[in-house]
């Protein structure tokens, strides 16, 4: 039900959020994932996997406290009805993830690796799958994507590796998004890739080959509609500014439409990135007629949300 008021779910000081370590990247704010058929929320504060029920004003509950000495990530994953939590933690180089059920508590960890390991979440189209990335610089790091699946990647498995699978093809590739439609998930090869074609990709974990959705030599971040037809992408600079990756980029990024059939582009709104996660980061509505994007002032250091129309829905 939709009533205008607000509520507070919980409090936390900047110095309480990250535990005993920071994750690649980390930055003092909440991070939440929403199960979008029940209403319930899922975050990370003081080393302790916090859930909360959006349909009533209640307290939060601790969910899973990650082990002595281990950091968790600030980012976790929850299923589509709110059953099962994902979370991974960090300890001198390691990563180990857990599953949790939330009505039990009840958890296990199983995926392991020396590297950093994070970003875990389901994939919606088949919840048996949980994508994750291996984290770094994307120049130095091949195999950025990966994926878990109980019986058929039980120790997980790279899903792309952008040096192998076509030696004249040398991407560096991220900010994967994983689809509705499909197992699959669409990820961006960025300016900085050393051949191309850069651009729009989606990737499948079953062994099919990646595909070109629409290349594009700026392109940032990536999401998807729920019935595939649309994805969208922001870029790094103006879209049609020459050059490629961040050549004369001055915090400027467009927002653009791409036909998931065809590759064809529509350009929808002009955008600026900020300071730390101040980026545009276009998402679609569930029902694809509207996308949301994050805006910021010439100072960088404001951020709100806008929308606009899909021109097609």
């Amino acid at each position: 039900m939709e009533t205008g008021k607000e509520f507070i779910l919980a409090s936390f000081a900047s110095s309480e959020l990250l535990g005993k370590g920071k994750w690649f990247g980390a930055e003092d704010r909440l991070w939440v994932d929403v199960a979008e058929k029940t209403n319930v929320a899922v975050t990370v504060a003081q080393n302790t996997v916090w859930i909360y029920d959006l349909n009533q004003s209640g307290p939060a509950r601790k969910l899973f406290a990650a082990p002595e000495d281990y950091s968790l990530h600030a980012l976790p994953g929850i299923t589509m009805d709110g059953t099962r939590v994902v979370v991974v933690a960090h300890q001198l180089g390691r990563s180990v993830a857990w599953l949790i059920d939330v009505a039990s508590g009840e958890n296990h960890s199983f995926f392991e690796s020396d590297w950093a390991a994070d970003h875990f979440h389901f994939c919606p189209h088949d919840e048996n799958w949980i994508g994750f990335s291996h984290e770094g610089a994307c120049d130095l790091i091949p195999d950025r994507m990966w994926g878990w699946h109980r019986t058929l990647a039980p120790q997980g498995k790279a899903i792309f590796d952008q040096r192998s699978e076509d030696p004249q093809r040398l991407l560096c590739v991220g900010h994967e998004r994983w689809c509705y439609h499909d197992t699959s998930a669409l990820a961006v090869a960025y300016g900085v890739s050393p051949s191309g074609p850069r651009g729009l990709y989606e990737i499948f974990p079953d062994g099919r080959l990646s595909r070109l959705v629409s290349p594009g030599d700026r392109d940032w971040h990536c999401n998807v509609s729920r019935d595939g037809r649309w994805a969208v992408v922001d870029t790094t600079g103006p879209h049609d500014l020459p050059g490629k990756g961040w050549e004369g980029v001055h915090g400027e990024s467009d927002v653009l439409l791409v036909d998931m059939q065809t590759g064809v582009r529509t350009f929808l709104a002009h955008s600026r990135s900020g300071k730390g996660q101040a980026h545009p980061h276009p998402v679609f509505s569930p029902d694809g007629r509207w996308i949301y994007f994050n805006n910021t002032n010439l100072a960088g250091d404001a951020v709100w949300i806008e929308k606009v129309g899909n021109p097609f829905s």
